[in-house]
């Protein structure tokens, strides 16, 4: 399997769709990344917020073949598993 870049855009969202790498969503509105691509003879597209692609700028095949969609935590966002009792009452 090899993926083939076609295309790369920075369209704002006409609807709400899903970030591949991060899984939350891309509202309404939003400025984000769409990129096509194809492999195996089949065209893909898929869409990512900025920030979530920023993490993959370093990314080799290997990570890219070893990613399943949906499973980076999108940067900036902090899990509330992680957060104290009194950053918990303050949200």
């Amino acid at each position: 399997m090899s993926w083939t870049y076609i295309s790369e855009s920075k369209p704002t969202a006409k609807k709400q769709y899903n970030c591949f790498l991060c899984g939350e969503s891309i509202f309404k509105g939003e400025k984000h990344l769409s990129r096509t691509g194809a492999d195996n003879g089949k065209i893909y597209s898929f869409r990512t917020h900025f920030e979530c692609n920023d993490e993959t700028l370093g990314w080799n095949r290997m990570d890219w073949e070893s990613f399943s969609e949906g499973e980076m935590k999108r940067p900036g966002q902090q899990s509330i598993l992680n957060l104290d009792s009194k950053e918990i009452s303050n949200l």
